[in-house]
């Protein structure tokens, strides 16, 4: 099956494979099934540059943060930001 996502706000997309994400002010806001996560992020000239260590801080296994920033990064560039990983 073919991935779907789909913006469902102005900072929020939603996917076929059951997770949102949220682009707010104070982080990146990962849910699906399992819970919730906040990805650290900071702005750049170009875009966003995301922190998967602030996961690891929040004590996420590596599986875990493995899943979630692919899918943080697919869903931020689908509402075209250009994304880093710090």
């Amino acid at each position: 099956m073919v991935e779907r996502l789909e913006k469902t706000g102005t900072y929020s997309v939603s996917s076929s494979e059951g997770f949102v994400v949220e682009q707010r002010r104070f982080g990146v806001l990962y849910r699906d099934a399992t819970g919730e996560a906040i990805i650290g992020f900071s702005w750049l000239m170009t875009g966003i540059s995301l922190h998967p260590a602030t996961l690891r801080a929040k004590g996420l296994d590596q599986a875990r943060i493995d899943l979630i920033i692919p899918r943080a990064v697919r869903a931020l560039e689908y509402l075209g930001w250009h994304v880093e990983l710090f």
